[in-house]
């Protein structure tokens, strides 16, 4: 099986409410996802999203230089992700979201093809359930205040009953960091 397409797509969410996080206001989520498919019709998919002032590149960068990436990519072994890897940092240098964009979707598709699920070629199932945790920092406008003993005490009895193990709340831009534990 050789590689035959590399298509990427930005993917445009729109916010119920605008969310205000340390580097702006914003009201909708961008993500860029990434299809990539074999001779034999079978698709891979990656997606990443990418957040203004965290990430190095915005999804219009990621998109264009997938884009790029693209033919770099057109005839390889898409089982060969070291040779993939090879040719993207080739076609793209440093150019980071992108390259691990395309790479999960490469192993998707490995996996797809191979009918085996992803974990199992990224060393094996380590639990039968996974805890998420809460990462609290894109808040509405006007809703960032620093939360009293009393919210706190709600919010990790929450968290708590929700399986999560930490929280922790980003700095504010005009005051302290706070955290919950």
């Amino acid at each position: 099986m050789r590689i035959v397409g590399v298509e990427p797509f930005v993917v445009e969410v729109p916010l119920r409410e605008p969310v205000h996080g340390v580097h702006g206001v914003t009201t909708v989520q961008r993500s860029v996802l990434v299809r990539v498919t074999g001779g034999d019709g079978v698709e891979g998919w990656g997606n990443v999203d990418p957040t203004p002032g965290y990430s190095a590149m915005s999804a219009a960068e990621v998109h264009d230089t997938v884009r790029r990436i693209g033919p770099a990519l057109a005839g390889a072994d898409p089982f060969n992700l070291h040779r993939a890897l090879a040719l993207m940092d080739r076609a793209a240098p440093g150019r980071y979201e992108a390259i691990a964009v395309v790479e999960m979707a490469l192993v998707d598709l490995k996996a797809r093809a191979l009918g085996l699920p992803v974990h199992s070629l990224l060393g094996g199932r380590v639990k039968n359930e996974i805890t998420f945790n809460a990462w609290i920092g894109a808040v509405p406008p006007g809703a960032g205040l620093p939360l009293r003993e009393d919210q706190a005490v709600r919010h990790r009895a929450r968290r708590d009953r929700a399986g999560r193990r930490g929280a922790r709340r980003r700095r504010r831009p005009d005051g302290p960091a706070r955290g919950l534990q």
